[in-house]
């Protein structure tokens, strides 16, 4: 979410002009990041011009055409458009607070099976593995507990009889459910040190 605000660009539109401390800074050019636009709203608001300026980037974002590939002058945003590898490069070697991430605590982390927004992996093991070693399907919908993996059993049963398929073919994943990303050097892990951090999340 942080690497999209830092790099999705957007039309200003109405806004073009507009000071970006509202009463000071420079004015807003045609083309922005979106994170620029929404700094400038919300500061706005803050400053007491909440009808205007809340009116204003409605219509800038819901009239305005995506930019197409803008390059700002300063050179720091560069529109990658569905280049995921692209962006992710911008992304790690940046140096911008707005990525910044602070991870939730892992209290419990244990109990919350399956793993990764859409649980598309379904234990703590299998998420530590690389993530072309990850299950590409395993079935759903038992509450069996697996102490070992820790996760949820996965074995075809009566009770667990969804079957969850996250790739068509191993270099293509189902829309909305890849299990790809949050890869924490997982392929320079030993077998050893994998299942000791396993016993670790466990007495979180």
């Amino acid at each position: 979410m942080a690497c999209n605000a830092y790099t999705y660009q957007i039309r200003t539109g109405v806004l073009q002009g507009t000071k970006r401390d509202v009463i000071s800074g420079a004015p807003l050019a045609e083309v922005e990041p979106t994170s620029r636009v929404l700094e400038t709203v919300v500061k706005g608001e803050l400053a007491g011009q909440k009808r205007e300026l809340v009116a204003a980037a409605v219509k800038a974002i819901f009239n305005s055409a995506p930019a197409a590939r803008p390059v700002p002058p300063t050179g720091a945003f560069v529109e990658p458009g569905r280049d995921r590898a692209r962006r992710r490069q911008i992304c790690m070697t940046a140096d911008s607070p707005i990525l910044g991430y602070k991870a939730r605590p892992l209290t419990g982390i244990w109990a919350t099976a399956p793993y990764l927004h859409n649980g598309s992996v379904p234990t703590l093991y299998d998420l530590l593995l690389p993530e072309k070693l990850r299950p590409s399907e395993f079935y759903v919908g038992s509450r069996r507990f697996d102490p070992e993996k820790v996760g949820y059993v996965t074995a075809k049963a009566p009770d667990n009889p969804f079957k969850f398929v996250t790739h068509s073919t191993p270099d293509e994943a189902v829309p909305g459910n890849g299990n790809e990303g949050h890869d924490y050097d997982n392929a320079s892990l030993k077998e050893p040190e994998r299942w000791a951090l396993i016993e670790y999340l466990k007495s979180l």
